[in-house]
């Protein structure tokens, strides 16, 4: 089981300062994994490409991911798996105009391909 809270700050634009967090925690058991993530972040009107008044505002936008992964390959140098996720998102009201009034909500397959995690044990031998 892990978890990570992760902060960010950007001053790159001339609206101020704009902040991040990112909270993500999964789950692990063989060769499935389960995880979840929940972010919030500020984007300029500028990052944003708007138009008139909204240019110079910050919005906050929300996105939570809910996915799964199952490997294929496990422990053998490489982990091959194929997995999915779910991502819904809030925008502000302000932005219905430009992006509309649905919620936002994504799915996407993918596959993932990474070395294989040492087992504490493993390391322990390997060191002997």
């Amino acid at each position: 089981w892990a978890t990570t809270f992760v902060w960010g700050q950007n001053d790159d634009t001339h609206e101020g300062k704009t902040q991040s967090f990112l909270l993500e925690s999964n789950f692990q058991h063989q060769r499935d994994t389960f995880y979840t993530r929940l972010e919030r972040v500020e984007k300029s009107g500028h990052e944003l490409v708007l138009e008139g008044a909204d240019l110079a505002k910050i919005f906050p936008i929300y996105a939570a991911s809910f996915g799964y992964v199952h490997d294929f390959t496990h422990g053998n140098g490489v982990d091959v798996g194929l997995g999915a996720q779910f991502t819904i998102d809030h925008r502000p009201d302000e932005l219905d105009r430009y992006y509309g009034d649905e919620v936002g909500y994504g799915l996407e397959v993918f596959l993932r391909i990474r070395p294989s995690l040492h087992r504490h044990h493993e390391m322990v031998d390997a060191m002997k």
